[in-house]
């Protein structure tokens, strides 16, 4: 509830937040000068510097007193019932995310970092990452090895993640923080109820 009703009081309160933005919307929308910050991942990097603007990196704020937490998971990689080449698609799953070459080449192509802690491990080292921007990384590593906190490995996480997307939109848009959660938790009730039969 407290940090629900920070998040209303952003958009309906505060004003500091405009409302009606897609997810996926604030990083070109700051790149563009038209936010003053977002909450962001290392993947905004490259959008940021293509645009040249001039920005600064912090940790993902919290509460004071609060646990310090930060959000994981991102894509995976898996291998289709329908492969008709399992094994070597298992194979190479395995090479992008269990080999220090593999996960070099996803980090390097799409700068997200690994769950693989000898490249986390790399990373916090390497001189490359010393010096802003590349320092971001450093930021990442450490809130991965410390303070993140996986998304829940359950039935029906679409629909939770669904569920809750749709609250936190219509809190931005004035629903009552209570409502919105509440509709939130009929909404994925039902859907476990559908799954379980």
């Amino acid at each position: 509830m407290k940090g629900a009703t920070f998040w209303s009081d952003l958009y309906n309160k505060w004003g500091v937040s405009p409302k009606g933005l897609a997810h996926d919307e604030p990083p070109q929308l700051f790149a563009n000068g038209q936010l003053a910050l977002f909450a962001g991942g290392t993947r905004n990097l490259a959008v940021l510097q293509k645009a040249g603007v001039d920005f600064g990196v912090a940790a993902f704020p919290s509460f004071r007193g609060g646990k310090v937490l930060t959000p994981t998971g991102s894509w995976f990689i898996g291998v289709s019932a329908n492969s008709t080449k399992k094994d070597v698609a298992a194979d190479f799953a395995k090479f992008l995310t269990l080999t220090d070459e593999g996960t070099k080449i996803w980090f390097d192509a799409n700068k997200q970092l690994p769950a693989y802690k000898p490249l986390l491990e790399q990373i916090s080292k390497s001189p490359e990452f010393d010096a802003f921007p590349q320092d971001v990384f450093r930021i990442g590593v450490y809130d991965a090895l410390n303070t993140a906190k996986p998304r829940p490995t359950m039935v029906a996480y679409g629909q939770l993640q669904d569920a809750f997307r749709t609250a936190f939109a219509d809190m931005s848009n004035g629903v009552p923080v209570g409502d919105a959660l509440a509709t939130a938790v009929e909404t994925y009730d039902a859907a476990m109820k559908r799954v379980a039969q």
